[in-house]
């Protein structure tokens, strides 16, 4: 252990000495400050501009104009996508998915004004982020630094003498990458620090839950980095040539984050592709040709759905009802909507899950996919968390639809006026839509194989370090 501590130390020491090192750790310092408040400014303004919409639709939805419940659901409300803490630190897939949503009868409408609409072409080779820091520019820096950790040593002829004094090549190995884990880790919680207090500064809403999720963040990259550490120290040893050793290591840093990423999603997209924009809309089209519509009295299955109304009832005509037939009508509409877009819905996620099963398997040949993966999981800024957005957007319209065709339905309420029209009370007591994202759990078993693969990645590397050191020849 002593040895061990002394050769770390050394490290250590002549890391601080190193003046590349030096320039590196400057370069590093500047761009961790510029990802930290850009960050946060870009979160400040995502957040008071939520707050700022959110209260313009409440306040239109509880001042429109008296009208009857059935135009009221065709006139809707309108919810936005709310902005988190955590989406600054990684955005994942909120660039390219829409954050606001119309609620109204009859449709279900996708989220628009996607955030990379309004950028230049350039987003689609990623968005500076926090997370493209920690993901990119980190590792980048880790191999200019620790490529040269032992064959240095054999250049100069000193790691001979370490060897011939009872060092053992695991032994240092194993130090030199403690060495530099230790300098890394302190970069990363630093910056983790100067993350949090930046963001506390900005009197911003963390949001429940936030904190394991910060610390699991900080806990996942810190695993990467010992990877790529210990890895790369690994390489140094076994290597004779550092130019060659740094072109190697630089066109694996190339290959695991440009090109396994676009040729995974690449092969999902060829292997399962989605249908059109056009083809799906006219695929639930043509699925509601066959069901009932609420518009068109005269339609087949609304005359069916009719006559079982009012023979439940026993009556033989709609104004015996005790209820208004054109309400009922509209809700049986409602339903099967509902059913048809579930099954379209469903064939379309089942499409996408395919598709990004392709990347998660690429996780064993790629880490740096499991690790972007787990990091937009954590986030809750991943596919799944978007669709659970949706879906739960769909719910509360469903819910509110479902109370205006029962209003629309009712001869008397006490939410309509002696003209049948809505009253401002039934307004004010309409809930406002409130997110709340899955817990930690829930985003993390979507991930079992991201898991599987990473600390494949790390048992690999650590029995490689383990079974081979010794038997690495000096000459």
């Amino acid at each position: 252990m002593k040895i061990f501590i002394t050769l770390a130390s050394q490290e250590l020491k002549r890391l601080w000495r190193d003046s590349t090192f030096q320039v590196l750790a400057v370069f590093l310092l500047l761009l961790s400050g510029y990802a930290i408040f850009s960050s946060t400014e870009q979160y400040g303004h995502a957040y008071t501009e939520h707050h700022a919409l959110t209260d313009t639709a409440r306040y239109m939805l509880q001042h429109q104009k008296p009208t009857s419940a059935h135009m009221a659901g065709h006139y809707g409300h309108i919810v936005f996508k709310p902005a988190t803490f955590l989406q600054a630190i990684d955005p994942g897939v909120n660039a390219y998915t829409g954050t606001t949503v119309r609620l109204e009868a009859h449709r279900q409408n996708e989220a628009v004004f996607i955030p990379a609409s309004g950028q230049s072409s350039l987003i689609r080779f990623g968005e500076f982020s926090f997370a493209m820091l920690l993901q990119v520019i980190f590792p980048l820096l880790i191999l200019f630094t620790c490529y040269r950790s032992i064959i240095a040593d054999r250049q100069n002829g000193t790691l001979r003498l370490l060897l011939c004094q009872g060092v053992s090549m695991r032994q240092l190995i194993t130090a030199r990458a403690a060495a530099y884990i230790a300098v890394y880790w302190t970069f990363l919680l630093l910056a983790a620090l100067v993350y949090g207090l930046v963001f506390y500064m900005g009197q911003h809403e963390a949001g429940a839950g936030v904190l394991p999720r910060v610390f699991l963040l900080v806990f996942l990259y810190g695993l990467y980095y010992a990877l790529l550490i210990a890895l790369t120290v690994y390489l140094s040893a076994r290597a004779n040539s550092p130019s060659g050793l740094l072109v190697g290591l630089l066109a694996a840093w190339f290959i695991f984050t440009v090109i396994i990423p676009k040729t995974a999603a690449n092969i999902g997209a060829q292997r399962t592709p989605l249908p059109t924009r056009v083809a799906f809309d006219q695929s639930i089209a043509d699925d509601r040709k066959g069901g009932i519509n609420g518009h068109d009295t005269r339609n087949e299955r609304s005359q069916r759905f009719t006559d079982s109304v009012l023979r439940a009832h026993g009556v033989d005509s709609a104004s015996q009802l005790p209820v208004k037939l054109g309400g009922l009508l509209m809700q049986a509409d409602e339903d099967f909507n509902n059913y048809v877009y579930d099954k379209a819905i469903t064939r379309i996620s089942s499409i996408i899950s395919a598709q990004n099963r392709v990347g998660a398997v690429s996780g064993f040949a790629d880490p740096f996919m499991a690790v972007k993966n787990l990091s937009m999981a954590i986030a809750g800024t991943d596919m799944h968390h978007h669709y659970d957005f949706t879906k739960d957007v769909e719910d509360y319209r469903r819910v509110l639809i479902r109370d205006l065709n029962k209003l629309d339905a009712a001869r008397v309420s006490e939410f309509k006026d002696s003209k049948g029209k809505l009253t401002q009370e039934y307004w004010d007591q309409v809930k406002d839509y409130r997110y709340e994202s899955p817990a930690l759990g829930w985003s993390l078993a979507n991930y079992i194989t991201e898991i599987i693969a990473l600390f494949t990645w790390i048992v690999a590397v650590c029995l490689l370090i383990a079974l081979t050191s010794n038997k690495i020849r000096i000459a």
